[in-house]
């Protein structure tokens, strides 16, 4: 029969000397863990940061609202379309500043470029449905350009050599006395959630953009939910071991590992150059 001997004082000591640095060598994996935990946390907070110091202005919208007399001797009652309505409401808005145009109509043009397109088209739409309303004086409101909201938002200041920046001096001071005028009041940017794209930055928002991506979803989990489920459910439970299940299996394995701009190329060209499907159509990201 084996004598067991008890363990030398040796012994003992290097098997706590052991153990200690085995704890030790824990403890320090745990700090080194909590550390870069901690310095992951750190960017992703510093990141949340810079987009919300450089994006918050996105939801503070400058609008000016002016009274427009729409004059009927520039306005043709059979063809209310052929109107500039644009450079109409740049005119009397550089009166009400007190502005003259020069001989050249180079200021009207220049505060057309602080002015929305939209406002041209209000006042068009209001013709074309009711024509009784030339001769008469409107209400108008619409976002500034965007150049000029940035000015408003100090993203554009005088600070900025005149040939650096988008805006003239002049039309720094004429956006100054539309302010104190009180025609241009903040509000808060309803446009960026109730429209869709456009070429006007101070026009577009993001609705397309998210009807699109839901309706988008919506088509991806009405095909891939059930088919996807189904099919998983079938060769698990139901379908037999044979070669063409293990090469179904496989296959499905490998295109599990193709990335997704691979199958955004081939509905690229199946729906789009094959089928002609409209490009705009959630079938297709779908």
């Amino acid at each position: 029969m084996t004598e067991i001997r008890p363990a030398s004082d040796e012994l003992r000591a290097a098997v706590a000397r052991r153990l200690k640095a085995r704890n030790a060598a824990e403890r320090r994996f745990q700090l080194y863990g909590r550390i870069a935990i901690a310095v992951a946390l750190g960017f992703l907070l510093l990141l949340l940061g810079r987009i919300v110091q450089q994006g918050w202005s996105t939801f503070v919208d400058y609008r000016l609202t002016a009274q427009v007399y729409v004059d009927p001797a520039r306005i043709d009652p059979a063809d209310p379309g052929g109107a500039n309505y644009d450079l109409m409401i740049a005119e009397q808005l550089l009166k009400r500043i007190g502005v003259a145009d020069d001989e050249y109509g180079a200021r009207s043009d220049a505060m057309k470029a602080l002015l929305s397109g939209d406002l041209g088209f209000q006042v068009l739409d209001r013709v074309k449905a009711d024509p009784s309303v030339i001769g008469k004086t409107l209400t108008l409101s619409a976002p500034l350009k965007a150049d000029a909201g940035l000015y408003f938002k100090g993203q554009i200041t005088r600070a900025t050599p005149e040939d650096e920046r988008p805006l003239t001096s002049e039309q720094l001071d004429w956006l100054d006395r539309l302010n104190a005028g009180g025609l241009v009041k903040s509000e808060f940017n309803t446009t960026f959630l109730t429209r869709s794209d456009s070429t006007e930055p101070e026009q577009a928002g993001v609705l397309g953009a998210v009807v699109g991506s839901a309706l988008m979803l919506l088509l991806t989990a009405a095909l891939a939910i059930p088919i996807g489920v189904l099919a998983a459910t079938y060769l698990e439970e139901f379908a037999p071991k044979n070669r063409w299940t293990d090469m179904v299996e496989v296959n499905i394995n490998n295109l599990a590992a193709v990335p997704s701009i691979v199958y955004g190329l081939l509905g690229l060209a199946v729906f789009i150059n094959w089928m002609n499907v409209p490009r705009s159509s959630p079938l297709v990201g779908g």
